[in-house]
């Protein structure tokens, strides 16, 4: 085992470093696991759904009385499932839980560093991890404020 000392500053930079790392890690953790929920929920209804409206627009085709209220009642279902499915496609939320779970695992992964770091077993640098966190935190930037800060900024620099 090495062995390395941290000065007082190294540390509390790789302290605070290893908390914004798990505070972004469990924060992406938690909105895939809240997406593959709303996948799964929005599969079961298009799945079970889909099948009883099946069901039943056959049943109501072989009726010999013509009941308006349960074709439109069928009818209205029939749609909502759509849209569920129509929604899904759109919104795609496996494909998001899989990056947010992709981003968790890269936040979880400096953090552990980190960890290492301070415990005195590690021996990654400090720069080349703020740079990793600031590489996976910009790329999992969903509402890109900072780009807009700068690019605004960069704006006003020109005029």
């Amino acid at each position: 085992m090495i062995e390395a000392k941290l000065s007082e500053m190294e540390g509390k930079e790789f302290e605070a470093l290893r908390r914004r790392a798990d505070r972004n890690a469990h924060g992406h953790i938690s909105q895939s696991l809240r997406l593959q929920v709303f996948d799964d929920i929005a599969t079961l209804i298009t799945a079970i759904g889909g099948a009883l409206v099946m069901f039943l627009s056959a049943l109501l085709i072989g009726l010999e009385y013509a009941n308006k209220m349960a074709e439109i009642a069928v009818a209205i279902v029939g749609s909502a499932i759509t849209l569920v499915a129509v929604w899904q496609a759109i919104w795609q939320p496996s494909k998001r839980a899989r990056n947010h779970h992709l981003w968790a695992t890269r936040f979880f992964a400096i953090e552990d560093e980190c960890r290492l770091c301070l415990g005195g077993l590690g021996s990654a640098d400090l720069p080349k991890l703020m740079k990793e966190m600031l590489a996976v935190t910009a790329q999992a930037d969903l509402i890109p404020e900072h780009h807009w800060k700068r690019d605004r900024a960069k704006g006003r620099a020109a005029s």
